[in-house]
């Protein structure tokens, strides 16, 4: 169990010396402060993206048992998380046709946050569905096959009954 655990905090703490390294001195709630007060919440472009993430949960939850949906929404969502530098490159170069502030670094902390995140958590809730769906499967196959199994010995059974009764 050590030889698990020492790789993840090896891991813990690299993330740790590069999280003070971009941010200086300031802990990740501090961080997280400055951002959400540096977003105008307003600016129809946060609305939008918003209003994208939303419609996408609820398109995602109610769509759940649709394998089609799910697979073109995995696939779209892979996507965009995919091209997300270069949008972020684009936007950052055209962002006064769309937004009244520049908020499109070059560390992509904006995309990150606004798009990728958000997007791989619906990808992530897509993948804990498709874990539930293949397990309920899996009990389902199991459960018809005991039955199916109990009623072949019971055939078996009445069929070595059946023939001591004829002897």
């Amino acid at each position: 169990m050590d030889a698990l655990l020492e790789p993840l905090e090896a891991l813990m703490a690299d993330i740790r010396e590069k999280w003070s390294e971009l941010s200086g001195e300031q802990g990740i709630l501090e961080s997280l402060t400055e951002f959400a007060k540096a977003i105008d919440w307003t600016e129809p472009l946060v609305v939008s993206l918003l209003s994208f993430h939303a419609v996408l949960l609820l398109l995602v939850v109610a769509m759940r048992k649709n394998g089609s949906f799910q697979a073109a929404v995995f696939f779209l969502g892979v996507s965009i998380v995919f091209c997300a530098e270069s949008l972020n490159k684009w936007m950052a170069a055209n962002w006064r046709t769309f937004a009244r502030q520049p908020y499109f670094d070059p560390n992509g902390i904006f995309m990150s946050t606004m798009l990728s995140g958000p997007i791989m958590l619906v990808l992530f809730l897509q993948l804990i569905n498709y874990l539930w769906e293949a397990s309920s499967l899996l009990v389902s196959l199991k459960r018809r096959q005991l039955m199916h199994q109990a009623c072949q010995r019971r055939a078996e059974s009445q069929d070595g009954q059946d023939s001591k009764k004829h002897k």
